[in-house]
C-alpha cells in the first residue's frame, strides 16, 4: 500500500491473468443471448440518443465555463479541454448498463472554477431550460452533485477542481500526482472516473 494526499491506495494482484477458456466463451455467449432475449441490453437507437444527450450536456458545461471565466476576468482563457473535461464513469462508461440507466458524470475543472459556481450559475441555468426535469441539487454531501433528467436520460453531475491553470493534453486522471493539493470532495468526485479508467486499461 502507498500513501498519497492523506489517502491509502491498496493494489492487489488479479485473481487470474489467463485468457478466457472455450468454456468461458460459451458461457458468455449464452449469457449475452439471454440478456438479448429478455431486453436487458440497450438498443443502438438508445445509445445514439445517449451520445446526443451527452453532447448537449457538454455544450451546456462549456457555456458555463465560458460565463464563469468571463465573470472572473479571465477572458483570455479558452473554454475548451484545457479548462475542463466532462467525463463519464460507472456502468455506462464500462458498457454494462441496463436500458434506461442513469449516467454518472463529473466535470473536471481548473482552479479558476469552483463548486460554488456550479450551484450558483449552472444550477439556475438548468432551472431555466424546458428540456431539463426532476432537477435536484445536493450540496452538502460527500460527493456534491446536481441530479436531473434531460432528453429522458437521468444524470448525476459532480465537479472536481484541480489546482492548475490548464489541463494538459496528455492528462491522465489515474496518475496520483494529480491529487496533490486537491480538496477532499474533488478527490471523492474523481474516484469513480479513476476506478473506471483503471479497470479499462
Amino acid at each position: 500500500a502507498c500513501k498519497m494526499a492523506g489517502l491509502v491506495q491498496v493494489v492487489q494482484e488479479p485473481i487470474s491473468t489467463a485468457d478466457p477458456s472455450e468454456r468461458d466463451r460459451q458461457l458468455n455467449d449464452t449469457l449475452m443471448q439471454l440478456m438479448t432475449e429478455e431486453n436487458l441490453l440497450p438498443t443502438e437507437e438508445e445509445e445514439k440518443l445517449r451520445m446526443r444527450a451527452l453532447g448537449k450536456l457538454n455544450e451546456i458545461v462549456r457555456d458555463f465555463i465560458r460565463r464563469t471565466l468571463d465573470k472572473k476576468g479571465f477572458t483570455d482563457l479558452p473554454a475548451d479541454d484545457t479548462a475542463y473535461r466532462l467525463r463519464t464513469f460507472g456502468s455506462y462508461r464500462l458498457d454494462v448498463h441496463l436500458p434506461g440507466a442513469d449516467m454518472d458524470t463529473v466535470v473536471i475543472v481548473i482552479k479558476h472554477i469552483d463548486r460554488k459556481d456550479m450551484f450558483e450559475d449552472l444550477y439556475p441555468h438548468f432551472e431555466s431550460r424546458s428540456d431539463v426535469k426532476d432537477l435536484i441539487k445536493v450540496e452538502e454531501a460527500r460527493v456534491p452533485v446536481i441530479k436531473f433528467t434531460m432528453d429522458d436520460f437521468e444524470f448525476d453531475l459532480a465537479m472536481a477542481r484541480l489546482p492548475i491553470v490548464s489541463i494538459p493534453e496528455d492528462f491522465d486522471i489515474t496518475d496520483d500526482r494529480h491529487l496533490r493539493g486537491v480538496d477532499t470532495q474533488s478527490v471523492t468526485s474523481l474516484n469513480g472516473v479513476r476506478v473506471t479508467d483503471t479497470i479499462m486499461t
